[in-house]
């Protein structure tokens, strides 16, 4: 990773879930900053990265053109560096129906300002 500094979350706090994994990584998609998310989802039986995050995850990389290191099974650590937004048609099977529904404001309110 290039940048300097980075977002730090944590992602153990409030239920230690996917959520704030999930939201974190769709603001800094569009908002194009570094993150860096430590803990994630240490409030649950099974911490780290499950199947339907590293899905999740592998789509908003595609998204912005950006690079994601950690992005492995039971992960409990990623971080991303997200290049340009690119609008198009992107295909990615998450298994449940989270992924898709905080996703889905990043894929449908960004306009291409080419």
């Amino acid at each position: 990773m290039m940048r300097d500094s980075f977002i730090q979350i944590d992602g153990s706090i409030l239920e230690g879930g996917g959520q704030i994994l999930r939201n974190s990584v769709a603001l800094v998609a569009i908002t194009n900053k570094a993150l860096s998310i430590t803990k994630i989802r240490q409030g649950r039986a099974k911490p780290g990265l499950s199947p339907q995050h590293l899905t999740g995850l592998q789509l908003v990389e595609r998204l912005c053109g950006g690079q994601i290191e950690g992005c492995e099974l039971r992960s409990t650590a990623i971080s991303l560096e997200p290049g340009r937004l690119t609008c198009g048609q992107y295909v990615a099977d998450t298994k449940t129906a989270a992924w898709e529904a905080d996703l889905r404001p990043v894929c449908g309110r960004y306009q291409d300002s080419r």
